[in-house]
């Protein structure tokens, strides 16, 4: 009820001039509950190689897609902490265990080896029904599959080079015995993935069936392994893993953050909007239904936001500020590349092809926002934080301050569309100060944001062979590319040309990466040496400075005093680089 009702625990009439009976029973909180406890399914499973009943928790509680969220699969809570993972898929006649066992120390191997143990868990669970009705001689015993990835958790060279001299796997080796299954994964399953065809899966897929056959007595029966593979009717595009060639900055330096990214939430959006109209100097409650009464409210409004938002920043510290919006703005950018490059498999793993697209768009709506309020937020922080001091940020500062830029800019954008003809005049202020139109211009653009949205999604899908493709090397020179009439007049504006600030942008990638950090902090006279040391003049760290960091003023004395300045300036190169 508490998402139904736009996070409002009160009617948006109620007020504080006279008395307001709210009655809530026990069921208000029963949605929540009940998502909770779907979410996480605590149980137990009987495991028959051990003869014990093993405690069990959801994968994927909560999910961005209905499929999901109904799907059985389960991971152990207790041999985690062990260095095994263990996973459970339950079907209506069985549970479906997937073991594997590893001591990888290594973040980034240790996250392939977890990999691959989920994407064999994820298949289990999409044949396993298949399994079921076709080979009943399996009765109605659990079974267990064990991976042994020692080969894939040892392999040490993942250059292009080294992932295209491993030969492909035409099988893998099987074992059986009683209800156990153990199953030796090679390094060739890995690197098959940089494929757009499944074939490491596929072979997968087919081993995991060989394998269900031999526990029921039926290893050799090509016929009924025939026709559980006609049954399951595999797709080129089913996929779980993909392998992917760096192909820019991000790439390389995502893994050296494991951080979660943080979106704006709209709870945060119903909460923000309380109260601004009192403090914006109109009545509430009221009305407003002309053009010229309705843009001096939304006016007025918008600067009640502005207060709130100058507020805030006064008190914090402005690097800290600008860090943290910089790096959660990379997380987000590094999620968007991981949704674009695995769009054809998500569309085609799923049946409700309608709920992909709905829930995509809305992540992606959620995800935009964040962005475009981390970036607003970033430009205020530079003109209004304190230099020094300020107290440290904290995530409730940057929800806050992200809702109220997204209202600030929400509301202007709405009075433009009034004053144009575009949308109603009508403002509805309630008595709690926040505010509703009668006519919302985001309403009026969400068909042609939708059609646009899956216009450019389907084109994600439609390009998924060319993520496979290495990056070409130029064979043109920027006069070519640009014309010199451009490249000149980039240059004279600039103060650097196009192409060297491409190798300003790799300069700086390289320096990251021994920092292994998304964003990283410099002192001025540290940066300059370092681009002065990349073979970059004078002129060119002057128009760098000018263009993309600084006003040409500051630029111009800190550059005459870069030997002894000591100033401190926060990550604004990573970010102009990208």
């Amino acid at each position: 009820m508490w998402a139904h009702h736009d996070y409002r625990l009160f009617p948006r009439n109620a007020g504080p001039e006279t008395l307001n009976y709210v009655a809530y029973g026990p069921e208000f909180i029963f949605d929540m509950r009940l998502d909770n406890r779907s979410g996480t399914d605590d149980h137990c499973v009987y495991r028959p190689d051990r003869a014990e009943w093993v405690r069990v928790r959801k994968l994927t509680g909560r999910s961005h897609f209905k499929e999901d969220s109904a799907r059985k699969t389960y991971g152990a809570l207790i041999p985690i902490a062990n260095g095994k993972l263990e996973g459970a898929v339950e079907t209506a006649k069985r549970a479906w265990w997937v073991d594997c066992s590893t001591t990888v120390s290594n973040p980034v191997r240790r996250h392939l080896v977890y990999n691959v143990w989920e994407t064999t868990v994820k298949w289990i669970d999409k044949i396993a029904p298949t399994l079921d009705e076709l080979i009943p001689e399996l009765g109605g015993d659990n079974v267990i599959f064990s991976l042994d990835v020692s080969e894939i958790a040892e392999h040490e060279d993942w250059t292009e080079q080294g992932i295209k001299s491993v030969p492909a796997a035409t099988s893998m080796p099987v074992q059986v015995l009683g209800r156990v299954v153990s199953l030796r994964l090679p390094i060739a399953f890995v690197t098959m993935g940089y494929s757009p065809r499944n074939e490491a899966e596929r072979l997968l897929v087919e081993t995991l069936v060989t394998g269900a056959l031999t526990v029921a007595g039926l290893g050799e029966h090509d016929e009924r392994a025939a026709q559980v593979h006609l049954s399951l009717a595999l797709s080129d595009d089913d996929r779980f893993m993909h392998l992917f060639l760096t192909r820019d900055a991000r790439h390389y330096l995502q893994d050296f953050d494991n951080e979660a990214y943080e979106l704006l939430h709209d709870d945060e959006l119903a909460f923000g909007a309380i109260q601004i109209a009192q403090e914006a100097k109109l009545e509430a409650p009221s009305k407003t239904d002309t053009v010229e009464s309705s843009n001096r409210a939304l006016n007025q409004i918008v600067d009640a936001y502005w207060a709130r938002i100058e507020a805030r920043l006064r008190e914090i510290n402005r690097a800290d500020l600008i860090i943290a919006c910089m790096t959660n703005h990379e997380r987000l950018l590094c999620d968007l590349d991981r949704w674009q490059l695995t769009s054809r498999a998500v569309l085609s793993l799923h049946q409700d092809r309608g709920d992909v697209l709905k829930a995509t768009q809305a992540l992606k709506g959620k995800r935009d926002r964040t962005q475009i309020t981390h970036r607003i937020i970033i430009e205020m922080a530079v003109c209004t934080c304190p230099l020094t001091g300020g107290r440290p940020l904290t995530q409730a500062d940057i929800d806050y301050l992200g809702s109220q830029v997204f209202l600030l800019i929400a509301t202007a954008a709405q009075s433009d569309a009034v004053r144009a003809g575009c949308a109603g005049a009508s403002v509805q202020i309630s008595s709690l100060g926040d505010f509703t139109f009668a006519d919302n211009f985001r309403d009026v653009m969400l068909p042609y944001m939708t059609s646009h949205f899956e216009k450019t999604h389907m084109a994600d899908v439609q390009r998924y062979e060319d993520f496979f493709s290495g990056p070409t090397n130029a064979t043109k020179t920027e006069d070519e590319v640009f014309g010199k009439d451009f490249v000149e007049s980039f240059r004279g504006e600039f103060g650097i040309s196009p192409s060297r600030l491409k190798e300003l942008g790799i300069l700086i990638l390289e320096d990251a990466i021994p920092q292994k950090a998304l964003v990283v902090v410099r002192e001025i006279a540290s940066l300059v040496q370092t681009l002065a040391a990349g073979g970059f003049s004078e002129r060119e760290i002057e128009g760098v400075w000018r263009s993309f960091i600084l006003s040409r003023e500051i630029a111009g004395i800190l550059l005459k005093r870069r030997s002894e300045t000591k100033t401190g300036f926060p990550g604004a190169i990573a970010a102009d680089s990208q």
